[in-house]
Formats: C-alpha cells, sequence, structure tokens
C-alpha cells in the first residue's frame, strides 16, 4: 500500500489496518442484512397478497357453493314431496352464477360485491338477509356505541368475518340463534357473533379448513385478533377486535412480529421459516445466520422480538449466545431449539442464562407458532416433552405448598402457560401468577428458567 518501495510499515500501522479491516467487514455484513431485510420485506408483502386472494376466493366461493347445494337440497325436497323443483333449481343457478361473479371480484382485489356503495350497516343486513333466505334462522343484528369512520380495508375486513362466521352457522352449526353484533370502542370496533348450535373444538377445528384459521388472518392484517369460543352442545361466540385504521405494524404493510433464526445446518433453518410462515401470518423472518457473532449482529442492527437459536451453534456455550444476545438486544426473547444430541446439562445452562422457551427439532408448525407469539408476548414456554427431557421440576418441600400450589406446580411441570392453567382450575390468571410467585419463592429460585435449571 505504499507509494514508494522503501516504505517499511511497523506494528501500529497493522493494529490500524486491522481496525479499518473490522470497521469493513461489519459495513459489509449490515449491507448484507440491510439487503436480505429488504428482499424478505418483498417476500412477506408477495405472501400476504397471495394470503388475501386465497381468503377472497375462498370466501366468496366457499360460501357461493354453500348456497347451491342448499338450494340443490330444496330441490330434491321438492321432488320427494311431489311439488315443483325449477324455482328451486333456478335460485341454484342464479346463486352459481353469483359465485362466479364474486370469484371474479376477489381475484381482482375488488372486495365483496355486497359493499358496493353501500353502509356497513346495510352491507350487513343483506348477510342476515341471506341467512333467513337460506335456513330456518332468524337472526338479529345491533350495534352498541357511536359509530365512527373505519377505513376501507377494516370495513371489508369486518364484512367478510361476518360473512364466514354466519356462513359456518348455516353450514354446520345446526343453531336456532344467531346474533350479530357492531360495539364502536374509544378505539376500534368489535365485531361479535354468536350462536345456540352444536359447538366445535377450536384447537381441532382450525386443522380442517381454512375458515376459522381465515378468520383470525383477516384480523391480522389490519393489526386485529380474533377469540373464539365454542364448547360442543353450548354454542359459539366469536369475537374480532380491529383499530378503525390499519395498525402500521399489522399485517396490512408487514408482519408484527421479528425473528431472527440462528442454525448452522441450512436445512434446519428454511424448515423453522417454512413453519413459521404456514402457523403464522403475522411473524416476519427477518434474517437466518448460522455462526454466532452474525447473530449478535443481526439482533443489535434488526432489533428482533424473538430469537430461535439452534443449541448447538458453534463457536459459543449456550450461556456466551444467549447472553451475547440479550445483550445486543435486552427485550427479545431468545427461544432454544433443541438440536439432537444436546446434553441435559447445556439445556440447563441455557435456561439459567435466561432463555424464555424451548422445543423439539422436530416441532411442529402450530406448536412454534404458538412459542415464537407467547415468547414475544413475554410468556415463558417450556412444552411438557421438553420439560422431562429436563428431568421435571425440581422438588420443592410438599409440606411448604398449598394444594392449590400442587396443583399450580403439576400443570407447570405439563408445560402449560398461566391462561391455561386458569382455564383448568377455574381461576383466574392473576391468581395463577400469584400461585407461581409463591411456588418460586418457597423454591428459592428468580423466574421459572432457573425452576428449571436447578435440579
Amino acid at each position: 500500500f505504499a507509494a514508494t518501495d522503501e516504505q517499511r510499515f511497523d506494528t501500529p500501522d497493522a493494529q490500524l489496518l486491522q481496525r479499518f479491516a473490522t470497521h469493513a467487514a461489519i459495513a459489509i455484513a449490515n449491507s448484507r442484512l440491510h439487503q436480505e431485510s429488504s428482499e424478505r420485506a418483498k417476500a412477506a408483502a408477495v405472501a400476504s397478497e397471495r394470503e388475501r386472494a386465497m381468503l377472497e376466493v375462498h370466501d366468496s366461493i366457499g360460501r357461493g357453493l354453500a348456497n347451491v347445494t342448499l338450494r340443490i337440497a330444496d330441490a330434491h325436497a321438492a321432488v320427494s314431496r311431489g311439488d315443483d323443483p325449477l324455482p328451486a333449481l333456478t335460485q341454484a343457478q342464479q346463486a352459481a352464477q353469483e359465485t362466479m361473479n364474486e370469484g371474479r371480484r376477489a381475484v381482482w382485489g375488488l372486495g365483496p360485491a355486497g359493499m358496493a356503495g353501500r353502509p356497513l350497516a346495510d352491507s350487513i343486513g343483506l348477510e342476515l338477509e341471506w341467512v333467513q333466505a337460506t335456513s330456518d334462522l332468524a337472526p338479529t343484528f345491533r350495534v352498541f356505541g357511536d359509530p365512527q369512520p373505519l377505513s376501507k380495508n377494516v370495513e371489508m375486513q369486518v364484512l367478510r368475518i361476518i360473512q364466514e362466521s354466519l356462513t359456518n352457522v348455516v353450514q354446520h352449526a345446526r343453531a336456532s340463534m344467531v346474533r350479530v353484533g357492531l360495539v364502536y370502542g374509544s378505539e376500534g370496533i368489535a365485531v361479535i357473533v354468536e350462536d345456540d348450535g352444536c359447538g366445535f373444538d377450536p384447537e381441532t377445528a382450525g386443522q380442517k379448513g381454512v375458515g376459522l384459521s381465515g378468520l383470525v388472518a383477516r384480523a391480522a392484517q389490519v393489526g386485529g385478533k380474533v377469540r373464539i369460543d365454542s364448547t360442543s352442545g353450548w354454542g359459539t361466540r366469536i369475537r374480532a377486535d380491529l383499530p378503525f385504521q390499519p395498525a402500521l405494524n399489522g399485517n396490512a404493510d408487514g408482519p408484527r412480529l421479528r425473528v431472527v433464526v440462528v442454525h448452522p445446518l441450512p436445512a434446519m433453518r428454511t424448515g423453522l421459516v417454512r413453519l413459521l410462515d404456514a402457523a403464522e401470518p403475522g411473524v416476519q423472518v427477518v434474517a437466518e445466520v448460522a455462526e454466532v457473532a452474525p447473530a449478535v449482529e443481526a439482533v443489535r442492527l434488526l432489533r428482533p422480538h424473538v430469537v430461535l437459536a439452534g443449541t448447538r451453534v458453534p463457536g459459543a456455550t449456550g450461556t456466551e449466545l444467549v447472553s451475547g444476545l440479550r445483550a445486543a438486544a435486552p427485550s427479545v426473547g431468545v427461544v432454544g431449539v433443541i438440536d439432537p444430541g444436546t446434553p441435559e446439562a447445556e439445556l440447563r445452562d441455557w435456561a439459567s442464562a435466561g432463555v424464555r422457551g424451548f422445543v423439539q427439532a422436530d416441532v411442529d408448525a402450530t406448536t412454534l407458532g404458538r412459542v415464537v407469539v407467547g415468547v414475544a408476548r413475554g410468556d415463558v414456554l417450556v412444552f411438557g416433552e421438553v420439560l422431562a427431557q429436563l428431568g421435571g421440576m425440581p422438588a420443592v418441600d410438599g409440606e411448604r405448598l398449598t394444594g392449590r400450589e400442587l396443583e399450580v406446580r403439576r400443570l407447570l411441570e405439563q408445560g402449560l402457560a398461566d391462561k391455561q392453567i386458569a382455564t383448568r382450575l377455574g381461576i383466574s390468571a392473576k391468581t395463577v401468577e400469584k400461585h407461581v410467585s409463591a411456588i418460586l419463592r418457597k423454591g428459592g429460585v428468580r423466574s421459572r428458567t432457573e425452576l428449571l435449571a436447578r435440579t
């Protein structure tokens, strides 16, 4: 690098050059991470548009075909009674034509035809007329609070959520009553659909079709959320809480939860990304890295909510990796993906370092999504099979625990979160937190992860 052959470099010159090289390497890494983040954002936007089109086609065609099926059933019934089936068949033909038109509108992104130039309440009224025309139900509709202006996107999602919910009632619920309500609050609108039908198990029903998961995805697209309460034989209540305007950090403009994946094996990184894409539309993987130093730099630069890290990342122990990630972003939640052959002692080191959750390497998409969302929310999630690998909860003197505390501890050993324990025991989540605090205090530990780490 010298201007003449006589120039000689000494140790300070070499150190200065090394510092320049380090800064250049960091700049190159930052540029690469920014490029990867931009590419992922574009891919997320494409995936979001594909999801929108899929949901629109599902809602439009599924609803239309249900209408056609009902009309054909009416025609069969007319034939069996000796009546003329032609009116029912004519209605089926009209329903099929309307379904084709709605399918085209869905693909073109034009939204439901029922919204064309109508206020939201009038569009909902048309949906209730459809319910009356296709079933024996007499639905009721009420509006609470002072109506506020909604963005077009939010208004469309409100109507689509109501359409899908009512279609499920007509097709599956065998209900005698259905109620629809809009509740305008100070920050958003709540959509409520209730029926007294046969009910279902939300956990298993969500695996059978697009409908229920589509409700959740629709709400997430505008920064909202959906709660589904249903019990077999006791009916169903669906509540969707949506903002008046799409949330800036919602799926309307990009996924809400940022995740960094750290694993030395490319196939594992790709697999984890695919599982998250399948389970949680509101999650965006912003970086995939294979080593510790790039992982720490990615966390410092991209500020993810959650890091999914393999337990056998070369170059650092579990304690060093978790500590480095949390030093780069103290609020980040780290989830350990247990690689085959990881000794139990290393897992306990991870727990002691403050990891917020563990999953097995063969985790399914639903469980992985639950863990990422839960950890981003602040929960500590260790599922039962992982807890068993850690040897279960450390023993606490049973004489010092109350009966209720023993019940809570047994459910903690199964890997349940506070809300799940509250549901099992019929108590509030706040009460569960108090019992957990007592268990930790009596066990002489400061956190659940430390409780797991102790023998």
